[in-house]
């Protein structure tokens, strides 16, 4: 986990890939396909994309229902 430091600016750190995705959910429900493809300019990899999903689901902060689609939970 990027966490900002000495290294990492906030722009290259987890706590910025936070607020991409949920500004963008905050808009409108997306797959996870599609908000990949959506935000991939901000991302330097899939991986940090993923992490960053998992941690936002951990905290409660984004739902993925049945089919795959992801909300921003308020």
């Amino acid at each position: 986990m990027k966490l900002p430091n000495k290294l990492y600016s906030v722009r290259e750190s987890f706590v910025y890939d936070f607020v991409v995705i949920l500004n963008e959910l905050s808009v409108a429900n997306y797959s996870v396909h599609t908000l990949y493809e959506k935000l991939e300019d901000d991302f330097s990899s899939i991986v940090d994309f993923c992490d960053a999903l998992d941690i936002l689901f951990y905290l409660g902060k984004i739902n993925i229902d049945d089919t795959g689609v992801l909300s921003y939970v308020a």
